[in-house]
């Protein structure tokens, strides 16, 4: 059970989570979209792929995403969750799932399921930021450019009650 007073900020958890929950905002090259408690969203375009990108991308953690460009329809949109929402989770072959169903496997605390940010191209979700990325757009052999997109923490930023580092 969480208590507390209606205008007070929610625990992260370690989630990147949207400033409010009708969030909806467009993501390009060149722009971050800012996050609560520091973090922030931001986007690259890989013209030539490194030759050992196979390496990186598995060392990759939940913060991070690699994408193929050339099958999304941009402009990407970062938003929460809408009824109805459904995904293509990486690992199950292209299965899709309802989001709720992907949030109660994950665990995800239902206080937080609306302020976790959600990666839309067209009107699918390409990855649930923090979490796991589609298997649609998943780079392969034929991918030519890589849309990178990474969560970013602040070193400047501090919860309250945390201590600066020394």
């Amino acid at each position: 059970i969480l208590v507390k007073p209606r205008k007070s900020e929610l625990p992260d958890l370690g989630y990147p989570l949207l400033p409010f929950e009708d969030y909806c905002e467009f993501l390009f090259q060149g722009k971050s979209i800012q996050l609560r408690f520091g973090k922030s969203i931001q986007v690259d375009l890989i013209e030539s792929i490194p030759e050992n990108w196979h390496e990186r991308v598995k060392k990759q953690g939940p913060d991070e995403v690699w994408l193929d460009y050339d099958l999304l329809i941009t402009p990407l949109i970062v938003r929460g969750r809408r009824a109805g929402d459904r995904l293509k989770p990486m690992g199950m072959q292209g299965h899709s799932q309802s989001l709720q169903d992907f949030f109660v496997n994950l665990k995800i605390p239902a206080q937080l399921r609306p302020f976790l940010p959600l990666v839309i191209s067209g009107d699918e979700i390409v990855w649930v930021a923090g979490l796991r990325p589609s298997e649609a757009y998943k780079c392969g052999a034929d991918t030519k450019r890589v849309l990178k997109i990474k969560i970013i923490n602040s070193q400047n930023y501090l919860r309250a009650g945390e201590k600066p580092p020394d």
